[in-house]
């Protein structure tokens, strides 16, 4: 009986291994279309620079942007998430809060720099 019940929390030790709040991307893996992109500033309205078609492409260490408005249009860059901490870091953008993900949508802020930042939302296809 002693040796079934050191069993049985040895196996749920191991078990919680893969919830440790590393850094995992496997949620981001897949096309997610840009529903919307709102602005913020301290001092004015939001303004929605959405664009029609935009999306970005994940895949295990890559992120690919289709936005003709975005410098990194077209371009694979690296990127990391870590889920304990929920940021998204993507080369040659801000760092991102991850607000939102779910299996079909991902809505991110960007960290504020001197009252500017910005709410996408993205929907997976």
């Amino acid at each position: 009986m002693l040796a079934m019940i050191i069993a049985a929390l040895c196996f749920t030790a191991c078990g919680g291994d893969d919830e440790d709040g590393g850094s995992t991307s496997s949620a981001l893996i897949g096309t997610w279309d840009i529903e919307s992109n709102i602005f913020y500033s301290h001092d004015e309205a939001p303004e929605n620079d959405y664009v029609e078609g935009a999306y970005w492409v994940f895949t295990a260490t890559q992120l690919t942007v289709y936005d003709k408005t975005d410098v990194l249009n077209r371009k694979s860059v690296g990127y990391t998430y870590d889920s304990g901490t929920k940021q998204l870091n993507v080369v040659g953008m801000p760092i991102y809060s991850v607000l939102e993900l779910t299996d079909t949508t991902l809505k991110l802020k960007s960290i504020s720099v001197q009252g500017y930042y910005n709410v996408m939302t993205l929907k997976k296809r």
